[in-house]
């Protein structure tokens, strides 16, 4: 029955995993952007371009923005 301690507790557990794998997709995304060196900031180039000319790639990195990664 929902608010019984184990359901509760099966909820958090499960939301804990989502939790952790968004903080640290945003994390990485932080990395990439801070980045300032030469090599860093190409290959991020043709990341972000990669996603503007191939669609069902942006929709996948969408999908996953959205509903978890």
């Amino acid at each position: 029955m929902l608010g019984e301690p184990r359901v509760l507790a099966a909820y958090a557990a499960a939301r804990k995993v989502d939790s952790h794998a968004v903080v640290g997709f945003t994390h990485g995304l932080i990395q990439l952007f801070d980045g300032h060196s030469a090599l860093v900031s190409t290959l991020r180039g043709v990341g972000m371009n990669l996603l503007d000319v191939v669609p069902p790639l942006r929709r996948k990195f969408a999908t996953h923005l959205v509903f978890g990664v």
